[in-house]
């Protein structure tokens, strides 16, 4: 994804409040990392391994 298309995302659910994410696929953790700390984060992904800071993670196809 563009550096500008996740900017963009993370500044929407900066403004929201949502008290959880599902972030899928979590990829490298971008999302989590860029998120704010009141939003509780679960992360689904193919290949990558859990990155620190998601509450629940799983490895699925």
């Amino acid at each position: 994804m563009q550096a500008s298309s996740k900017n963009t995302v993370a500044k929407f659910l900066q403004r929201k409040t949502f008290k959880t994410v599902l972030d899928v696929p979590s990829g490298n953790g971008w999302l989590q990392k860029k998120s704010s700390n009141k939003q509780v984060m679960d992360g689904i992904d193919l290949f990558e391994e859990k990155s620190s800071g998601y509450r629940n993670f799983c490895q699925h196809d």
